[in-house]
């Protein structure tokens, strides 16, 4: 193959010609550049149709509806880790209805080295508390290492090299399906003049109008809504940018104006507010306009000092202003984190894409991992693998042998132009794999100009420098027909070359999910179908469900029509299978499908003991997940009957 690799961003450029001191206290910059126009908020995720883009409140806060606890680091530099399994969490609790805590301490690990007893063959080319970066952490959820539970592994104020073992065998609670990586957006001064550019120089260098920034806001807070956390970047060690210059952890405000401050420190915005004084920011170092992201820090939420305990920032939380230099430059999400579902992950890139090759003459090209078959009998059932903007996607199989020839392939799926930079795609019906190998090809489509796969690739003196291939594992081809081994591929100081596709297997197909939904929680076990929005028409509640089987909806065991309110305690009946799941809506405690008065007095009725909520009543009523009804739930339920909050 004739291919050229993709050019990094010039920011991760001057980041890896750092002296290493300095690299090892300062987050590593995106590797690649992407614009502002490739983040059209107007766009819908093309694999979730039943997407839909929020009026964005003027000031909105994830903690109006779920609880987050407030991480310390200690004198520990996990905060990266400790950030991504805060926003794990904020995903779970906000889409699943789910309140767990994520061990960030097993994220650290398991992306690391070296260790007691030898090398990590699956960690990335860097050491415990050497700091990390969004695409070590999402390599990690992608590739069925993590998360696990914070019981299970949990934080310790130390450093200390471990044995593998103790990363080993642990019980993996979800799989990362969908992830985004937003465009960066720097801030440049020229005396009081603000101008927002995508970073690069000369013919490269892009300036953003207030529109698009303001649309790129937009974006983000959609996202904030409904996916929970950002994951996003600050420095720590300027003390001149805090609103309280006597006290740093005193202050409820930060804003650096300085565009040449490297990021040091890994944060998560939680929301917002777009008339957040000036005033409240530090004298001397002011915004111009009013506005700021709500931040959550992992320096816990109090410190006890010779005066005794104080608090830190404002519980934990401070505002960071929107013109701040560095909070909008490196900001991520999670699109979709799901339980396990498979018994097989096949993979070749377990540290992720960190490359790109380009066929600089072409606008296609195919890439193929051939896999060895584990298990007797296996269905294919999803197949994982990163994106490129503007670019479209095909994927095909051969179910029977490692042939890669088209003849020999079979089309499963069109992919259209996703704005995610990794997707998991479900086949329609799981595909038995019939020989003792396979292959799973995924054809590349550009626009217009030259096409880009992803790819893993070894690099001196990068994260992925640890990245290995084997020869007869990826291969490459422009036309489907003439293919090249990826592991042979010489492409500058790049070596050990894989194609990034992940595929997902389950060894029993009676075992797959007969109900499944991008929108509300299925709790498989107990049988119930969780998360729900108030006054949602069963039409809209059948249309956010994946099923293939024929449903009902029943309320005392009268068939209810599709113009009705779905409401906690209905059933949904699976008629071919006799299965049931029980409807839990968010906030309605007596099943009319609306959160009003009534709700409210059941809740206030359940706290102080008269009539206590049961059973699903209760999950209803559960608004923050704590697994009991308190204060907090009445006060949102307030909120809700008063539009304050939506469910």
């Amino acid at each position: 193959m004739e291919v050229e690799v993709g050019q990094y961003n010039q920011k991760y450029i001057q980041w890896l010609n750092l002296p290493e001191e300095i690299k090892a206290e300062t987050i590593a910059p995106t590797l690649y550049a992407k614009e502002l126009k490739e983040n059209n908020p107007t766009k819908t995720f093309s694999l979730r149709n039943n997407i839909r883009l929020l009026n964005t409140n003027a000031k909105y806060s994830l903690l109006d509806t779920i609880s987050l606890e407030v991480k310390n680091q200690m004198d520990t530099n996990q905060c990266w880790a400790l950030a991504v399994a805060t926003q794990l969490e904020s995903y779970t609790a906000k889409v699943r209805s789910k309140a767990v805590e994520y061990s960030g301490r097993h994220l650290e690990y398991s992306t690391a080295k070296t260790f007691l007893d030898g090398i990590n063959p699956d960690g990335h080319n860097r050491e415990v508390d050497s700091g990390g970066n969004l695409y070590q952490a999402y390599a990690y959820l992608t590739s069925g290492r993590g998360p696990i539970l914070e019981e299970d592994m949990p934080f310790e104020n130390n450093i200390e090299k471990i044995n593998l073992a103790d990363i080993q065998n642990k019980d993996i609670q979800a799989q990362l399906k969908e992830f985004i990586v937003f465009p960066s957006i720097y801030k440049e001064k020229n005396g009081e003049e603000l101008y927002y550019t995508n970073g690069q120089t000369g013919n490269d260098r892009v300036e953003y109008s207030e529109t698009e920034i303001m649309s790129f806001r937009a974006d983000i807070k959609n996202h904030i809504m409904q996916y929970g956390a950002v994951l996003a970047v600050t420095a720590t060690n300027h003390k001149e940018f805090f609103s309280n210059q006597t006290s740093t952890i005193a202050s409820k405000a930060y804003y650096c104006d300085d565009n040449t401050v490297k990021a040091d420190h890994q944060i998560v915005i939680v929301g917002w507010d777009d008339n957040y004084e000036v005033t409240n920011f530090n004298e001397e170092h002011r915004p111009s306009s009013p506005g700021a992201w709500l931040v959550q820090n992992s320096y816990g939420t109090e410190k006890e000092t010779e005066d005794g305990i104080i608090p830190v920032f404002d519980n934990g939380y401070l505002y960071i202003s929107y013109e701040d230099c560095l909070i909008e430059t490196y900001m991520s999400g999670v699109i979709s984190l799901e339980e396990i579902d498979y018994d097989n992950i096949y993979q070749y890139d377990v540290l992720g894409a960190n490359d790109t090759l380009i066929g600089s003459e072409y606008q296609q090209m195919y890439m193929a991992n051939v896999y060895q078959k584990k298990e007797e009998t296996s269905y294919l059932k999803e197949i994982g693998f990163y994106t490129v903007p503007n670019e479209s996607y095909e994927i095909y199989i051969n179910a029977s042998n490692e042939n890669l020839t088209l003849d020999n392939l079979v089309k499963v799926m069109d992919v259209q132009q996703t704005t995610s930079d990794y997707i998991t795609v479900k086949l329609d019906e799981p595909i038995e794999l019939t020989g003792e190998k396979f292959a799973v090809v995924i054809k590349y489509i550009a626009e217009k100009d030259a096409v880009i796969a992803p790819i893993e690739s070894s690099i001196p003196g990068t994260a992925w420098e640890t990245a290995t291939s084997n020869e007869g594992e990826s291969f490459g081809s422009f036309d489907g027909n003439q293919w090249s081994d990826l592991s042979q591929l010489q492409v500058s100081n790049r070596s050990n070359i894989s194609a990034c596709i992940k595929a997902f297997t389950i060894n029993d197909i009676q075992q797959e999910d007969i109900i499944t939904s991008e929108k509300y929680t299925i709790a498989k076990q107990e049988k119930q179908i969780r998360s729900v929005s108030p006054e949602t028409s069963i039409e809209e509640f059948i249309n956010n469900l994946v099923i293939s089987k024929t449903i009902k909806i029943y309320k005392n065991n009268n068939e209810l029509s599709e113009a009705e309110i779905v409401g906690t305690g209905m059933e949904l009946r699976i008629i071919e299978t006799n299965d049931t799941y029980k409807i839990i809506v968010l906030g309605d405690t007596n099943g009319d499908g609306k959160v009003t008065g009534t709700d409210l007095l059941m809740v206030k009725r359940s706290l102080v003991k008269i009539e206590e909520l049961q059973g699903e009543y209760k999950q209803a009523g559960d608004i923050n997940l704590n697994g009991e009804i308190n204060l907090t739930d009445l006060l949102k339920i307030k909120q809700a009957i008063c539009k304050i909050i939506e469910f």
